[in-house]
């Protein structure tokens, strides 16, 4: 014999769907993703496997763990647990220090210029102390590999010239107007249109 729900419990059952949704919203991340000229909207629930499908992934051979490396995880890791918004605020910086938990120091060399550039800014903001020689040597380590990924892309694109931060390959034309041309313009505005 089935029971039947309430009236009432039917309807609060009801009022609280919409709830859960904004609750669920609220709790994923949503990315930009380009696809070709295009750029989609992408939600990812906290349980998605595709937040993890981002992780480099971990090499088959165990990547021998040099104790240069496990100083600059262990001292990110630190940093990073020093405020507990830490890792939401700067999660370039927080996916670095997963590359070097999960991957090593040859993690670093697979992360794209884009994320590297964004880390490095990010950890220059949050250290104010370089004298610890795992900071150091990972800010050194960015620098060195978004410099290096740099030039790799402009090499790849030789009659682009020197690119934009934006990576673009469009440039702008400046170009200087005379005295003359100013005063033309200027008519122009004020000349009342055939209205």
């Amino acid at each position: 014999m089935s029971r039947e729900p309430s009236p009432l419990a039917a309807l609060l059952a009801a009022l609280m769907r919409p709830l859960r949704g904004a609750t669920a919203l609220l709790d994923s991340d949503f990315k930009l993703r380009r696809e070709g000229r295009r750029l989609r909207i992408v939600v990812e629930r906290p349980g998605d496997e595709s937040r993890l499908s981002t992780l480099p992934a971990p090499s088959t051979q165990s990547a021998p763990v040099d104790s240069a490396t496990q100083g600059m995880h262990a001292e990110l890791r630190r940093l990073l647990k020093q405020h507990h918004q830490t890792r939401d605020l700067m999660r370039h910086l927080s996916y670095v220090e997963r590359a070097l938990r999960l991957g090593g120091g040859r993690a670093l060399d697979d992360i794209p210029l884009e994320v590297l550039s964004k880390a490095l800014a990010q950890l220059k903001t949050l250290v104010t102390d370089w004298h610890q020689p795992g900071i150091a040597d990972l800010r050194s380590r960015l620098s060195i590999l978004v410099a290096a990924k740099e030039e790799e892309l402009r090499a790849q694109q030789p009659g682009n010239g020197r690119l934009s931060d934006l990576f673009t390959t469009t440039k702008v034309q400046v170009s200087e107007g005379t005295p003359s041309d100013f005063r033309a313009v200027e008519q122009d505005w004020k000349t009342p249109t055939g209205r």
